[in-house]
């Protein structure tokens, strides 16, 4: 099934220009201007309290925290598997 588009309908699009000097990013969505415009912010707002680095976004403190979780969890697990390793093979 084919479906056709008025030119008028492509027209009515609005597009969302950034006003930061310098930059013509346009979006359709309020949205992602909004994303978009924090690229733009001057201080990062937010700090990870395990690494102390600092970002924009709350979403980024997250994943750093979560790296730093799965770096331990990962360096836990192989110092344990060394340790087993050394308890089995001594025991001989």
């Amino acid at each position: 099934m084919l479906y056709s588009v008025s030119v008028a309908c492509v027209m009515k699009l609005q597009l969302y220009h950034c006003p930061h000097e310098g930059c013509d990013y346009k979006c359709p969505s309020k949205n992602g201007m909004n994303s978009h415009f924090l690229k733009h912010a001057e201080p990062d707002a937010f700090a990870c309290e395990v690494c102390g680095k600092t970002f924009k976004r709350q979403a980024y403190v997250i994943h750093s925290v979560l790296d730093v979780i799965f770096i331990t969890f990962t360096l836990m697990m192989l110092q344990s598997r060394k340790m087993f390793d050394i308890v089995l093979f001594s025991a001989h």
